[in-house]
């Protein structure tokens, strides 16, 4: 199987399909995260996660503000 692009070789799959989950929710945005996979994700950037899920939560459930 090939490689899934950005990730380093190795990734575990199940790493790259989480990753690219957040990727195609909208959660991620900028790839290189993909080269930092086994990075810890800085505070700056939880924050920017939790806010799009909130707001993807929110727009779901009809209540967007």
């Amino acid at each position: 199987m090939a490689e899934k692009m950005g990730y380093p070789s190795g990734t575990a799959e199940w790493k790259k399909q989480a990753v690219d989950w957040l990727f195609e929710e909208g959660l991620l945005s900028d790839e290189a995260w993909k080269k930092k996979i086994e990075d810890p994700l800085p505070f700056w950037a939880q924050a920017a996660v939790y806010q799009r899920l909130f707001n993807l939560i929110q727009r779901e459930e009809g209540g967007q503000k």
